[in-house]
């Protein structure tokens, strides 16, 4: 009888306690988050929350980027990266801790091809998807206007989604790094290209 009792207390020992639902650190980020984000420069920048640029995050983690004047939000850029789960997550947490996901507070869903690129300034075009829910922001930031509430979470997240998509300043002076030249003596094959 003992021994039934020690098996039982060792099986049931080893098999731990089952994992309940919802216990995945990253299983807060809906399935079907992506992000659509078009930034409308007057002048072109090098800093990353000013310069004309388009990001595009699928719910795969593909993370689309490309920086080119006159490019509109009807265009998908190239592969830049993707974006691991935890990365995905991170991004989530920042558009719920700025308060960019609740569709209430967000703008009425309008075509984004449709908004007029700005004499000066700049116009942030973004729009989320989360939960089976598509929402979106048009935000003007122009010189002597009125400060937009809205504008410095968008400054701060574009920043976040640059640096993830190697875009931020520091990332390109990284990129511009000359690539190191190794002297590994004289050329082998050169008596024979004396002919």
């Amino acid at each position: 009888m003992l021994s039934l009792l020690l098996v039982g207390v060792l099986a049931g020992g080893c098999a731990g306690p089952t994992p309940t639902p919802g216990t995945d650190p990253f299983g807060a980020v809906p399935e079907d988050f992506s992000i659509d984000w078009t930034i409308l420069s007057a002048v072109d920048s090098p800093d990353a929350h000013v310069r004309q640029a388009r990001y595009v995050l699928f719910p795969d983690g593909s993370l689309h980027y490309e920086a080119h004047a006159r490019r509109g939000p009807a265009t998908l850029p190239g592969l830049t990266r993707r974006l691991s789960r935890e990365q995905v997550a991170r991004l989530w947490a920042e558009v719920q801790s700025l308060g960019l996901a609740d569709p209430s507070r967000a703008d009425p869903v309008v075509n984004f091809a449709l908004v007029d690129e700005p004499e000066a300034g700049i116009v942030y075009l973004v729009a989320f998807t989360g939960e089976g829910r598509y929402w979106n922001f048009v935000r003007h930031a122009a010189p002597g206007t009125p400060r937009d509430p809205a504008v410095p979470a968008l400054v701060s997240f574009v920043r976040l989604l640059a640096h993830m998509a190697w875009a931020d300043e520091s990332s390109e002076e990284l990129g511009k790094a000359l690539p190191l030249r190794y002297d590994l003596g004289q050329d082998p094959h050169a008596r024979y290209r004396r002919h």
